[in-house]
């Protein structure tokens, strides 16, 4: 049978496409010439932490539950 909905490992991936976005994100911001573009950057950035922080607490609660559920 197979498993709905989301799986660890696609939160893995959904992670490592927001880091890639993340690390995007800060190299075009060296290279920004104007402070306004900065701080769209520094929003983006910064919102984008913290949606990889919450991506990895919930990863790790699915694991937590999956492993509860083993026994």
């Amino acid at each position: 049978m197979m498993q709905q909905g989301l799986t660890i490992d696609y939160i893995d991936r959904v992670h490592d496409e927001f880091s890639k976005e993340q690390a995007t994100l800060v190299d075009e911001m060296k290279k920004s010439t104007t402070v306004e573009k900065e701080k769209t950057f520094t929003r983006q950035i910064s919102m984008l932490n913290q949606l990889l922080m919450l991506l990895l607490k919930f990863r790790n609660l699915k694991r937590h539950l999956e492993l509860e559920n083993s026994y």
